[in-house]
């Protein structure tokens, strides 16, 4: 799914570019909206699958890593570092969190 996703905001950050270099500020606010469902919805189908092979498993425990500052040593150049920014670690450890909570598994740190 991250080809998916990594195709996604790409498209997101070239149309986004494009817009705003030809003056179109609104059209370019709005025209992501499509595109972010479309990613959150990858997101809630790949964590759907992690709780539901985790459900399968007995005595559970989902283990998270911490991953606040993976981001702080990173400097690849402007490309690289576009796409390594744009990984959904906060919002994939929160679907995970609450699907799991719903199901009764326990989520570490």
């Amino acid at each position: 799914e991250g080809k998916t996703v990594r195709r996604l905001r790409k498209t997101y950050f070239t149309a986004t570019r494009r817009l705003q270099t030809r003056g179109s500020e609104r059209i370019s606010e709005s025209f992501g909206d499509d595109l972010w469902d479309q990613i959150d919805d990858v997101f809630h189908r790949v964590t759907r699958k992690v709780v539901e092979y985790a459900e399968s498993v007995e005595n559970p425990v989902l283990v998270l890593e911490d991953l606040t500052y993976i981001r702080e040593s990173m400097d690849y150049g402007e490309y690289m570092n576009r796409r390594l920014h744009g990984w959904g670690f906060a919002k994939l450890h929160a679907q995970i969190r609450y699907k799991a909570v719903e199901k009764g598994i326990p989520v570490e740190t």
